[in-house]
């Protein structure tokens, strides 16, 4: 997972949570910006460089952004038989 918090926000989260992956922190936002992700309707503040839109990329092993699921509301999130239908298809 990539987000625009702090390392030390991602760590509180991660552990409070059971995160058992991952998780960098872009806190400048720059791969955010890179990919287009930046949530428009989210004004850059002092604790945060802009909100990311949060996003699924489906990359292959040489680096090929197969696939990527995604809404612009933040509160719509990819259904668990979308994310499984998405690497089936994919993977063909």
């Amino acid at each position: 997972a990539v987000t625009t918090d702090n390392v030390e926000e991602l760590a509180r989260f991660a552990e409070r949570r059971r995160i058992g992956f991952p998780m960098i922190s872009d806190e400048p936002g720059a791969l955010v910006r890179a990919y287009d992700l930046l949530d428009p309707a989210m004004r850059p503040s002092r604790r945060h460089n802009g909100l990311p839109i949060p996003t699924i990329f489906f990359i292959t092993p040489d680096g090929i952004i197969a696939a990527r699921l995604g809404h612009q509301d933040y509160r719509e999130r990819p259904e668990p038989e979308q994310v499984i239908a998405t690497i089936d298809r994919i993977g063909d």
